[in-house]
């Protein structure tokens, strides 16, 4: 698998998709969770981060807010159709109710 380069202040960091645990936008820039390197500022907007992963594997959860399919351990619902994600890493993230119906469908085609 090719890893993705991001720009990173200064630099370019090259991360693999796989790596990848959840997204969240920042304004103009991007705060990326990963696996390995922890939490890390991107100087590209969601968008266009998301326009460079596997849309069926990394998806968008809510209005800012992506995640790695394959990172979900739990689901709960929540209030007014929203739900509770919890990841592999005891971070818990909503996915909202506009994401949800295209949400579960991607994870039973996993």
């Amino acid at each position: 698998m090719i890893p993705l380069p991001l720009r990173v202040e200064k630099r370019l960091v090259m991360i693999h998709e796989a790596d990848v645990r959840w997204l969240e936008a920042m304004g103009h820039s991007t705060r990326l969770h990963s696996v390995s390197a922890g939490a890390i500022k991107v100087g590209q907007g969601l968008s266009r981060i998301l326009g460079q992963l596997a849309a069926d594997r990394i998806m968008r959860i809510h209005r800012s807010t992506a995640v790695n399919l394959a990172c979900i351990r739990e689901m709960r619902p929540k209030a007014h159709g929203d739900w509770i994600l919890t990841l592999d890493d005891s971070t818990v993230l909503i996915l909202s109710r506009s994401a949800r119906s295209q949400v579960l469908a991607a994870l039973r085609r996993m």
